[in-house]
């Protein structure tokens, strides 16, 4: 973990992603905050760095946010991930890409559009290549829960992909940051996977919550 010394978070002016780079620049990695728009990436880390009381982060455009980083965390709308899958290409080969977009349905959220290649952690390994090895993670982790640094996560992060040692590093980087982290299988188990998200928003919707999450038990 010591070499990974930029992480660059791909949709980090959303809430997620914005979340997540709290979490990581608390934790003391240098973060890169990507964006379509660089006055909103540029906002985003300034607005990050006030709350930490430090300059830790970095607000770029995805492309430079890609080539600049040792890590890339995509966190996305899926309806757009087409085009940010195009500018991050180039910067992305030879490194780790996490994937965190979730197929939710634009109309209703507690349904997913699967896409045909099977999740989106396949579709986005295909597109980049071997060289950029994807592993999914955080797709049940809740924003809210992340943007609170007082308090520790209660909740697991399930993290899967074929390439081993890539996914060890995502492990660690997701242990470092207060989550018990469960390594959950190949590439493939994107397609289970991917689907949870729909079924928290529904039940934040039911029982009018923000941060309901999964907990496994017996391990």
């Amino acid at each position: 973990m010591n070499d990974l010394k930029k992480i660059a978070i791909v949709g980090g002016t959303g809430r997620e992603g914005f979340g997540l780079a709290l979490r990581w620049a608390k934790a003391g990695k240098s973060v890169l905050i990507g964006s379509r728009s660089e006055e909103k990436a540029r906002a985003a880390a300034e607005k990050l760095n006030a709350r930490l009381g430090q300059a830790l982060a970095v607000g770029v455009p995805n492309s430079l946010a890609a080539h600049q980083a040792d890590m890339i965390v995509l966190t996305v709308p899926y309806q757009g991930h087409d085009l940010i899958l195009q500018a991050i290409r180039e910067g992305a080969q030879g490194k780790i890409v996490v994937e965190v977009t979730v197929p939710l349905a634009p109309e209703d959220p507690t349904q997913v559009q699967m896409p045909e290649m099977g999740s989106v952690a396949e579709e986005t390994q295909a597109f980049l290549g071997p060289g950029s090895p994807v592993i999914g993670a955080f797709h049940t982790v809740s924003s809210a829960s992340l943007k609170r640094l007082d308090q520790p996560p209660d909740h697991d992060v399930l993290v899967f992909g074929d390439h081993l040692q890539a996914k060890e590093e995502v492990l660690r980087l997701a242990e470092l940051i207060g989550f018990r982290a469960l390594d959950a299988g190949p590439l493939l188990a994107g397609r289970t996977i991917e689907r949870l998200p729909a079924l928290l928003v529904w039940l934040n919707k039911r029982y009018q919550k923000k941060d309901i999450s999964f907990r496994f038990t017996g391990l």
